[in-house]
Order: structure tokens, then C-alpha cells, then sequence
């Protein structure tokens, strides 16, 4: 009893602390001084909405008298709950609740019903491609996979150019800035992202094991670190070189690292590098620079190579984690570190039977900026051939902003608040976390993950980190492509 009316103080005490910030954020900006650890919803500058406006209030509202399709690619059930039996199934979920009455609010309010279709990314491209090629307006909106056809469907001009339509306010909180910006090229914008699918963006992070952590008593804690931007990769193998000797004689064995090379790419991105650039005119220019890129693998050797036993690794995308190595590890109590998809498989850590702690991927060193969490999943487009690009404009926008106002706080409230940790600075450092998710245009382009996984030879199956050069040399040709297609969108 003690223990549930100590979780129902803290949840009543985490969102006041967020309501606090947000105030606070609103009337004193966030410049100067320590990496603030707990942030709010991305605020826009302008003509945006200000914190203490309900959005809802001022979106328009017609009268559709029509049915809505959605073709989405296996997001169906994430994203659009519908047509389910609430009492059984949504009651009492708190996302699956918000989600559910955000359907029916939209419906009631434009005078619609909507419908969802698709099973996977090789569903939508074909259902799209047939669509546009009879002129027909099946779909209203199209949620596809972040990578697999996406390049072709925007090159192929399937999409609408979202900043013609009228509807859509891209200033909004409610969108991601950084996409926005990072996917537009020549005043063009195919596709975007919004709190809609805020419990779906998918990001990279470490998780910690809280009774590790404090077993070896290191001198400064990571939360300190991160929030003194001390967090680099020099500070991770430092304490990873404290693991190496942890596990002698018949003991077993303690990993100060378990590492899922999958998600090796993200790891460059949380150093500063990107597939594309945008240059002084605002074209796209080539990243994944030689020299950046020999540091980055340099760093990433040292850190996989050169502790023995106390790193294990293993490669795992997100349908077959809960059978990895890595998984196996950390879920046993037996690895300090783990490389996480907190963003799209935290159902995993609700289930861990010890507590718990989060932080970035590492600056690559002292001299960054700032933390950089790489994202690409959530993205909608409206079809050239949609019944009305006004009206999906609207579907778009309201649920956006409804998402704003309701999902995005009961996401943060219930599910990272709530759920994942017992302790308010987890809160504040998963919110953190969603907050500095950032887009690369050529993550997208890169359809065959050739750049994402430029590493994982070198790194991790050569161990030859300076043959990334070579690597690189024999990308060009890919490089040459992604640039031509980022520049040449129309």
C-alpha cells in the first residue's frame, strides 16, 4: 500500500513539476548556463503559438460529410486507435485512451469517419503508386515507412508540397522544427512529423543499471555530466574501464557495455556528423566527412575494442531484441550500459525487475555544442491525388494539435514518467531526451542504410577503424545520388 500511494504522490508531484516548467520556460527562455535537463514541448518563434493558448481553440472547423482513408504502413494500431471495444481493451491505457477520443473528437467535429488501410512499407508504395497512376483520390493521408520507398514516393511527386497547403500552420509547437527544416529543399516540404505519433518516434539512447551505478561509486554522476555537457565519449570509457576487472574467478561475468550494433549509425549522429549538409546557400552538401568520420570510428574502437570482456555486442533490429545478447545482459542485471530504442521499445523496460537510469549517446568530445538524438519515424504526407488537400490539411492539423494539448503530456506523465522510472530526474531526462530528437533528409535518402552502416565493418567486424577512409571513397557514387536527389526536389 505504502509503495502505490508513494507512486501516486510522485505522479501528482511530476506533473505539477511540469506545468512549473513549463511557465518557467515560457517567461524565461532557456539560454546560458548548464544543458537544461528538463525541457518542454518544442516552442516555435514568430507567429506560433504561445505555451498558454489551446491550439484547438482557434483551429477551423468544416463540414467533411464524407469518409476519411488513411493508407499507413503497420502503424495502424500505433498511432489510430478505432473500431475497438473500449471498456475491454482502451479503458484504463492511458496513450491507447487519448489516442482512441482524439478519433472521435475529429470525427465529430468535422463530420467524418475514418478509416485506416496497409500492413507494411511494401503495402503503401504499391497501393500509392496504383492510386496516383488512375488519378484516384483513394487516400486523404499516407503514413509511410521512414525509409523503404519513401525517396522514390517524394522524387516521383506523389506527395503535395505541404507548405501550399493553406490548412497547415508548420510554425506550430506541434511540429517537429527540426525535421521541418532539415527536409525542406528548395522551398519544398513532401513530408513531416508531429506529436500525432509522439509515443512511436523512434531514438537511440543508454539505459543504466541504478544498482551498478552506484556499486562502483563512480566519481560523478551521469546526470551531472549530461546536464555540464561533461557527457562525452572519453567519460564513458573512463568508466567502462573501471568494469574491466569487475568479474574474476567463478563470478559472473559483468558487462560495462552491451552494445547493439544495429544502431551504430546513430552513434555518429550523436557526434555531430550527418549524411547531408546544408551549405551557405542553402543547398545540401555531402557530410560524413573523412576526418570527422576517422575521429568518430577512432572513438568507437576504443570504446568496443579495447575493454575486453567487459563490452558484449550483438545485432538485433527492433523485432528480434528481446532474444539478443545485449537484451539478454542487461534484462539479467549483468551490464552497466545498454544501446536502447527507448523511443519504440520502452515496453521492454517496464518489465525490468531493477531500476533503471537514461542518458544521451555521448558527445563525441568537449568542444560539442550540444547532444544530438537522431529520428526519423512519424512521417505523414497528404497524396497529390487526395479528395481535398484542404480537408487532409485539416485532419493533419487538428490532430496535430489535439496530440499537442492532450497525448504529448499523458505520453510524458503516464508512460516515461510513470513507467519507466520511479525517479523524477528520469523524467526530466527522457523528456530531455524527445526534446533533442533531431533529422538528417539523408537518413531517408539513404534508403540502403549505406552511410548508416559505414561503421559496423570497420568498427565492429575489422576492427580497423582508419579503413573507414576506404569505406567512404567507395561510397561516392552513393553520395553523388543522395546529393542529386536532395537538390533536385521539385
Amino acid at each position: 500500500m505504502k509503495k502505490q500511494q508513494s507512486k501516486l504522490v510522485l505522479r501528482a508531484l511530476v506533473a505539477l513539476l511540469l506545468v512549473f516548467v513549463t511557465l518557467l520556460t515560457a517567461a524565461c527562455g532557456g539560454k546560458g548556463g548548464k544543458t537544461p535537463v528538463a525541457t518542454t514541448a518544442p516552442q516555435t518563434e514568430g507567429n506560433g503559438p504561445t505555451a498558454s493558448a489551446n491550439p484547438l481553440e482557434t483551429v477551423e472547423v468544416r463540414n467533411f460529410d464524407r469518409d476519411i482513408m488513411v493508407l499507413s504502413a503497420g502503424y495502424t494500431n500505433g498511432w489510430m486507435v478505432q473500431g475497438v471495444d473500449y471498456e475491454n481493451t482502451v479503458a484504463g491505457e492511458p496513450i491507447a485512451e487519448v489516442v482512441y477520443k482524439r478519433t472521435l473528437a475529429f470525427e465529430e467535429k468535422y463530420n467524418t469517419t475514418v478509416f485506416s488501410t496497409g500492413t507494411d512499407s511494401n503495402s503503401v508504395y504499391k497501393a500509392l503508386e496504383a492510386s496516383v497512376r488512375m488519378n484516384a483520390a483513394d487516400y486523404d493521408l499516407v503514413l509511410p515507412h521512414p525509409t523503404d520507398g519513401l525517396a522514390t514516393m517524394m522524387l516521383s511527386g506523389w506527395f503535395t508540397d505541404l507548405n501550399t497547403v493553406e490548412t497547415i500552420d508548420l510554425t506550430g509547437a506541434w511540429y517537429n522544427q527540426s525535421q521541418i527544416e532539415n527536409y525542406t529543399s528548395n522551398n519544398k516540404l513532401y513530408i513531416a512529423t508531429s506529436d500525432i505519433i509522439v509515443q512511436g518516434q523512434s531514438f537511440i539512447a543508454l539505459v543504466y543499471n541504478r544498482a551498478l551505478m552506484a556499486k562502483y561509486n563512480f566519481e560523478t554522476d551521469v546526470k551531472t555530466l549530461v546536464e555540464e555537457k561533461k557527457w562525452t565519449m572519453e567519460a564513458l570509457d573512463e568508466m567502462l574501464t573501471v568494469t574491466e576487472s569487475s568479474s574474476t574467478g567463478e563470478e559472473e561475468q559483468v558487462y560495462g557495455l552491451a552494445f547493439n550494433y544495429a544502431s551504430i549509425g546513430r552513434w555518429m549522429y550523436a557526434m555531430g556528423e550527418t549524411i547531408l549538409q546544408r551549405g551557405t546557400d542553402g543547398s545540401f552538401t555531402a557530410g560524413c566527412k573523412n576526418n570527422k568520420m576517422l575521429s568518430i570510428a577512432r572513438s568507437l574502437d576504443k570504446l568496443l575494442n579495447s575493454h575486453g570482456d567487459a563490452v558484449v555486442l550483438s545485432k538485433a533490429y527492433s523485432t528480434q531484441l528481446a532474444a539478443s545478447d545485449v537484451w539478454k545482459a542487461f534484462s539479467a542485471g549483468n551490464a552497466l550500459f545498454l544501446t536502447w530504442d527507448i523511443g519504440g521499445c520502452y515496453n521492454y523496460l517496464r518489465e525490468l525487475s531493477f531500476n533503471v537510469g537514461y542518458a544521451p549517446l555521448p558527445l563525441h568530445d568537449d568542444k560539442q555544442n550540444d547532444y544530438y538524438i537522431n529520428c526519423a519515424a512519424g512521417l505523414f504526407a497528404i497524396p497529390t491525388t487526395a479528395y481535398s488537400l484542404e480537408e487532409s490539411g485539416l485532419m493533419f492539423e487538428f490532430m496535430s494539435r489535439y496530440s499537442y494539448v492532450n497525448l504529448r503530456p499523458v505520453f510524458f506523465e503516464t508512460i516515461l514518467g510513470g513507467r519507466l522510472s520511479e525517479f523524477p530526474e528520469d523524467y526530466a531526462m527522457l523528456e530531455f531526451l524527445h526534446n533533442h530528437k533531431s533529422w538528417d533528409f539523408g537518413y531517408t535518402l539513404d534508403e540502403d542504410a549505406a552511410y548508416l552502416d559505414c561503421l559496423i565493418k570497420p568498427v565492429v567486424e575489422n576492427k580497423t577503424p582508419d579503413s573507414v577512409s576506404i569505406q567512404l571513397s567507395a561510397l561516392r557514387k552513393v553520395m553523388t545520388e543522395i546529393l542529386e536527389q536532395a537538390n533536385g526536389i521539385q
